[in-house]
């Protein structure tokens, strides 16, 4: 696999407990080229534990699916995706990582309090 550098590819904003829409996350690349998402992995770690997702699993090579089952992010594009496990609307961390542990990302995040419940992280700056 060929995956992006870190510093081209950020967690830009994250949904986590909504009370309308879905759970997601979105991603913006930095990058000139388009960035695979397939060999990408979120790293969740809350109280309760840590636990590794994959973005996208990649389907053996005889399979003939759509295009959309094999997600890029064009080079500066924003795209936000639903969210490979549940949110929790707890302290969490999120690490975007390769499949062989190269962190790409991360992300902390603590519960809003009322009236500002269920809405969005988002990062301000990439700089």
């Amino acid at each position: 696999h060929t995956y992006p550098d870190s510093g081209k590819i950020f967690i830009n904003e994250v949904h986590p407990s909504p009370d309308q829409l879905d759970e997601f996350i979105e991603l913006v690349s930095t990058s000139d080229r388009p960035l695979r998402l397939d060999p990408l992995r979120l790293i969740k770690t809350t109280a309760a534990g840590t636990s590794a997702y994959r973005f996208f699993t990649t389907p053996p090579s005889f399979c003939a699916l759509p295009v959309p089952l094999f997600p890029l992010l064009a080079p500066h594009q924003l795209r936000a995706f639903p969210s490979p496990t549940a949110l929790p609307n707890d302290s969490t961390s999120l690490l975007l990582q390769t499949t062989d542990a190269q962190t790409l990302d991360q992300l902390n995040y603590t519960p809003w309090d009322a009236p500002l419940e269920h809405r969005s992280w988002e990062r301000i700056s990439l700089l």
